[in-house]
């Protein structure tokens, strides 16, 4: 069994195992332990079949352990486990197939970019995580898959999942939106979030809702204010004619 995120095993952990056919260096587990305030964020790794996460809090073990645990082309998992400090429980992440819907975009007012040249990642918003996960206002935000490349007017295509379909994004009770971010071609970094302009599909902040298709094209606008991707709540104020991405 190649383990991953530990040298060597620790006392008290709880084993999650991937199901046959999953990469394990796509694999987005953010977690959380009874007593904890923020938890923490597994790093993913090529190569493995399991990633075990320390249950010990100072020295002893914690009474719980939730999770969300994400890998592209499959449903979204939930774990909630009640601990005792004579086991290592093992869960299995096993891949629900998951369908793709395809999103046509493009970017305008590129000069928000301040030059760089990016290239354009969707992102899950979960929104009902904070309270699953126990993290206050602290918001989740999942990697659907690999950051494309536009074209040079702007125009791209990129391929995200069926989250309306699937059992845990799609609940009524679990609210989440997809937000496009343009990030650095050669660092990976965050450069701007990408904006809806006058989407009929968007939502407040800027992203868009989880439906089960997009169809047409959808504007974005890079919302970057002083060299900082920054977006400004202004819920309450009125319409203007003149649209500034960073304001909503």
């Amino acid at each position: 069994m190649a383990v991953a995120a530990w040298a060597q095993a620790p006392v008290h952990y709880v084993d999650i195992h991937l199901g046959p056919g999953i990469r394990s260096e796509n694999v987005f587990i953010r977690y959380i332990l009874e007593g904890e305030e923020l938890g923490g964020q597994v790093q993913a790794r090529p190569g493995v079949t399991d990633y075990l996460i320390s249950t010990m809090r100072e020295d002893h073990a914690a009474a719980g352990f939730r999770a969300l645990v994400y890998a592209p082309g499959c449903g979204m998992q939930t774990v909630n486990i009640a601990l005792s400090g004579e086991s290592n429980p093992q869960t299995d992440f096993v891949c629900r197939p998951l369908g793709e819907v395809t999103l046509n975009g493009r970017i305008t007012q590129a000069e928000r970019l301040s030059g760089h040249e990016v290239k354009v990642q969707a992102r899950y918003l979960a929104r009902w995580a904070s309270a699953f996960l126990g993290i206050g206002r602290i918001l989740v935000a999942v990697p659907l898959a690999d950051a494309v490349e536009p074209r040079k007017d702007g125009r791209f295509q990129i391929a995200v999942p069926d989250l309306a379909r699937d059992a845990v994004t799609g609940a009524p009770d679990h609210p989440g939106e997809i937000q496009i971010w343009a990030v650095d071609k050669v660092t990976g970094e965050d450069v701007a979030q990408l904006t809806t302009v006058e989407a009929t599909n968007g939502t407040r902040m800027g992203g868009l809702k989880v439906q089960a298709e997009y169809p047409g094209e959808t504007e974005f606008a890079p919302c970057r204010i002083n060299g900082v991707p920054v977006l400004i709540d202004r819920e309450g104020f009125a319409h203007r004619d003149f649209i500034n991405p960073c304001d909503r």
